[in-house]
């Protein structure tokens, strides 16, 4: 996924391991300037808690 102006990007990749184990890999980049407001770890956590649930 990316902004309008193709400078901010983000990808998510989602993969089930087995029941109520999943593995997150995410990655959030700018081709110009520095993220203002990058994800968090803690952020992450919980989506991926939240994806586990099912």
């Amino acid at each position: 996924m990316s902004d309008l102006e193709e400078n901010y990007h983000v990808r998510y990749t989602y993969k089930k391991l087995n029941d109520g184990q999943t593995e997150l890999e995410y990655s959030e980049w700018k081709e110009a300037g520095e993220l203002k407001n990058p994800f968090t770890n803690e952020l992450l956590q919980n989506l991926k808690a939240e994806l586990e649930k099912g």
